[in-house]
């Protein structure tokens, strides 16, 4: 799967989880793509944490837990997923940090949900 591949699928489990204000970025010197989303539950963040580690398997580092107010999903160091609840959002404003944009930007092209490299649902 091809880098962009990957990130529209990220974004696909992000979206069809309900994740909101979902923004992507890069590359950066840390990490080609950057991901943030707001969840507003801890039941949400654990759905789209498990669905990530579950695609991408033994590639996915996590940081935090669904417990908390922020998680951070590395997958394979070339992705950073934030999943973030909105006070945590607000506070760290990860958008000024890294240029963010709405991830309609750069991946309006694919269509996210028929994209031919993501896997078929069954």
């Amino acid at each position: 799967m091809e880098l962009d591949d990957i990130v529209v699928h990220i974004l696909k489990i992000i979206d069809d989880k309900k994740g909101e204000n979902i923004q992507v970025g890069g590359p950066f010197s840390l990490t080609d793509y950057t991901i943030v989303a707001t969840v507003l539950s801890n039941r949400q963040m654990h759905a789209i944490s498990q669905e990530i580690s579950k695609e991408f398997k033994k590639y996915t580092y996590t940081e935090g837990d669904s417990q908390s107010e922020w998680l951070l999903i590395d997958v394979a160091g070339t992705v950073m997923v934030h999943l973030m609840k909105p006070e945590a959002r607000q506070f760290y404003d990860l958008e000024s940090m890294f240029e963010l944009q709405p991830h309609v930007g750069k991946f309006k092209h694919k269509n996210i949900c028929n994209h031919p490299g993501l896997p078929k649902n069954s």
